[in-house]
């Protein structure tokens, strides 16, 4: 009888071990879940904030390509004013003032 109660004793501590262990991996089964989910969050929000900054630099893009064109519309001007003052200046000079 005594063999069986140590028997039964040393069953019980066994129990109560594997207990304590199986509430520790459930536990950090849980913290594991918990962080799976801090990274899916934060994958989630880097894709957003990716996604804005290439919406942001196709509208900077979109905006130089805008500057160039006026860049190139103003030394259009330019050269044509250039032209127009070079044709003033000869008309103005076939006039004699005395």
């Amino acid at each position: 009888m005594e063999e069986q109660n140590t028997g039964s004793q040393q069953i019980l501590e066994a129990l109560s071990d594997l207990s304590e262990i199986t509430h520790m991996v459930k536990r950090g089964s849980e913290e594991m879940l918990n962080g799976s989910r801090e990274v899916i969050q934060e994958s989630q929000n880097l894709g957003r904030i990716t996604h804005e900054i290439t919406n942001g630099m196709n509208e900077m893009a979109a905006g130089a390509e805008q500057i160039d064109i006026a860049v190139n519309r103003v030394n259009e001007i330019s050269g044509d004013n250039k032209e127009n003052i070079d044709t003033l200046v000869m008309e103005i000079t076939r006039f004699k003032v005395d």
